[in-house]
């Protein structure tokens, strides 16, 4: 998988957000210091007492962990399909309330259906914020 290093930056923390916790302990350190503290493969070497060839194992092996994690659940993949499909629906409400500032009603009722409206859509917004689904802890 070929990506540019923010885009793997991002992914790698995104997948350790899920799946982290299955992670050992070391594998779970060893990522903490080279992504959070931004050490160089040296400098994380020194704080765990190997080589830098076995930090650099230990990252490959970890970040595989986590691609096999996501590959065997997909659950990176279920929200970005969430996302996309709040979009749509967000997409579908806007085009739903031009439509009811069209029609020909008397204000009283084109302000209910309006409120209607805003109260769905901002339902909908709160579905696709980012962090758990409402109601769901982590």
């Amino acid at each position: 998988m070929s990506q540019d290093p923010l885009e793997q930056t991002v992914r790698v923390a995104l997948l350790r957000d899920l799946y982290g916790a299955l992670l050992t302990p070391g594998q779970r350190r060893v990522l903490e210091l080279a992504f959070d503290g931004d050490l160089s493969l040296a400098e994380a070497a020194e704080l765990l007492g190997v080589s830098r060839q076995a930090v650099h194992d230990q990252i490959r092996r970890a970040i595989g962990q986590l691609e096999g994690y996501e590959r065997a659940l997909g659950l990176l993949e279920a929200e970005r399909e969430r996302r996309v499909r709040l979009r749509a629906a967000l997409d579908s409400l806007e085009a739903l309330r031009a439509q009811f500032e069209a029609l020909p009603l008397p204000e009283g009722e084109r302000r209910g259906l309006l409120a209607r409206w805003a109260e769905s859509a901002e339902a909908v917004r709160r579905l696709a914020r980012p962090g758990p689904a409402p109601g769901v802890e982590r």
